[in-house]
């Protein structure tokens, strides 16, 4: 999980190799962990399911500050 904290905490929408893609990728990668969040929330489980949850929120809150 933490590779994904760092990527998204790197992550620099206005660099010019990528910024053409950011406004029709990231949408996709938010509905992604949002599916993934659903999908931890059905597993019979341990607080850790939880506490990965938690961190996929986070992540979608680092990305949701990023400009488009």
């Amino acid at each position: 999980m933490w590779w994904l904290q760092r990527a998204a905490t790197v992550l620099n929408t206005n660099d010019p190799l990528i910024a053409p893609y950011t406004a029709r990728v990231l949408p996709n990668v938010q509905a992604m962990l949002n599916t993934t969040k659903q999908r931890i929330a059905i597993l019979p489980g341990a607080p850790q399911l939880m506490e990965t949850a938690r961190a996929i929120s986070e992540v979608q809150d680092v990305l949701n500050h990023k400009p488009n």
